[in-house]
């Protein structure tokens, strides 16, 4: 049954859905759904009780259950009653129609009509109408709705968020600068940055949410500011990191290799680095971070590199290994950061960084007379080839005849940065290197020897 567990025995006689038994109790919703869509309604042969107004004898009319919608009678108390009032209207002296039924028969289409047009009639018939929409699940009710709302927005912001964070990725991957000096994360018509324009393009290749968002948010929740990007940035650094650590932990034994480098405002940086094998024998070579650095006595860089390991809970009795270059500060068999950390863990050997010794050997070797020369050439000869066009497709033609195999196809030059990266200049000369003969001129182009 529909009527609330708590009805007293009297409430369950006859006219159970009369509106009057409930007024100003505390109803279920079930309850409540019951009262505005199975009301009582008298029958075709109902005998509306006589009230004597004026000498007159007057009484309830049934036509106005059809005027009047909202309208319920009680035979209860031979009186009517706004149902959606009576269950939802809210306020004080509320009186007749709603909290005490309404008798007046001899004005009745009168007041009927003026209570239609109270502020609270109307709201609670706003109410009634939502509450039935929720009762027959048509509708969510209000906290379900704002539950829903936010619950889009969530979704929108993380499809904005994903946007934002593969561009800031992308732009890391490839190695570009995100911004220009004044990057303030509004999308502008000129050429910006990289950033400005990489969402421009995702926004061109159909980033409708993108785009939606970028045009109705507000100036302070775009996502796309400097310091959005740099969340981003350091969100996905610490992502990174710990990544690396997890695959540190689960190996164990690590090699701990350091350099200095000097970062655009002149500051010296400890270049921090592991290397580890991990569980499928690969060996990494993995940075950790950047260590600021305001001396470079043996004392301080070693208390640095041992802050660096609490900081990131790698114990010091895990160390295998210690890479540096040969300076006495990193070096050094007393006072050096290697020194220092070997006293701590005798198992932390110390090597001499092979790509700093092998500097130092092709620097040395450079003061030779012939290794001078040499260079000088390859310098040369590249130059020669590299800035006229026509030698340049000569020297291609005489390579395609004398080698058709090879794949090279111009005179590398000697890379001024990366010492490893001049040996590709010198295997790539040796390999198009053909010696003339003592005698004639050369079978490719006629030059003399």
């Amino acid at each position: 049954m529909w009527f609330s567990e708590e009805a007293t025995p009297s409430q369950l006689s006859s006219y159970s859905s009369d509106i009057a038994k409930y007024i100003s109790q505390s109803l279920s919703d079930e309850d409540r759904f019951c009262l505005l869509t199975d009301y009582y309604t008298p029958s075709s042969d109902f005998s509306f009780p006589g009230t004597v107004f004026h000498k007159k004898n007057r009484r309830f009319q049934k036509k106005w259950l059809e005027s009047f919608k909202w309208l319920v009678y009680s035979p209860s108390v031979d009186g009517a009653f706004c149902r959606c009032c009576a269950l939802f209207a809210k306020g004080d002296n509320l009186g007749r129609f709603v909290t005490a039924p309404y008798k007046n028969w001899n004005n009745a289409t009168t007041d009927m009509g003026v209570h239609q047009t109270l502020k609270y009639h109307t709201e609670a018939m706003k109410s009634a109408d939502d509450f039935t929409s929720i009762m027959k699940e048509e509708k969510m009710d209000i906290k379900c709705q704002l539950d829903s709302n936010a619950e889009k927005q969530i979704l929108i912001n993380r499809q904005v968020l994903t946007s934002v964070m593969k561009t800031v990725l992308f732009c890391g991957k490839q190695g570009l600068a995100l911004r220009g000096d004044n990057d303030d994360g509004v999308l502008k018509e000129e050429n910006h940055s990289n950033f400005n324009e990489l969402l421009k393009f995702r926004i061109d290749s159909v980033d409708e949410v993108l785009e939606k968002h970028l045009a109705t948010c507000k100036p302070n929740a775009t996502y796309v500011s400097k310091t959005a990007q740099n969340n981003v940035t350091n969100i996905t650094g610490e992502q990174i990191r710990d990544s690396i650590l997890s695959k540190v932990e689960n190996a164990r034994h690590f090699s701990l290799l350091a350099d200095e480098a000097t970062d655009s405002g002149n500051w010296e940086q400890l270049a921090v680095v592991l290397r580890f094998v991990d569980d499928k024998e690969e060996v990494h070579e993995d940075f950790l971070e950047f260590v600021e650095c305001r001396a470079t006595t043996g004392e301080y860089l070693a208390g640095k590199l041992l802050d660096c390991l609490n900081k990131w809970q790698l114990d010091v009795a895990d160390i295998r290994g210690q890479g540096y270059d040969g300076a006495a500060n990193m070096a050094g068999k007393i006072k050096g950061v290697q020194a220092r950390i070997s006293t701590l863990n005798e198992k932390a050997l110390y090597f001499h960084c092979a790509s700093h010794c092998l500097n130092l050997c092709i620097v040395k070797s450079c003061e030779n007379e012939m290794v001078k020369k040499m260079l000088a050439t390859m310098t040369s000869l590249a130059a020669f080839f590299n800035f006229a066009p026509k030698r340049q497709r000569k020297l291609q033609e005489v390579i395609q005849t004398a080698f058709p195999d090879s794949h090279k196809k111009k005179v590398v030059d000697l890379c001024k940065t990366r010492w490893v990266e001049r040996h590709t200049a010198f295997e790539t000369f040796a390999s198009m290197y053909q010696r003339w003969p003592s005698a004639g001129p050369c079978k490719y182009c006629g030059a003399l020897p």
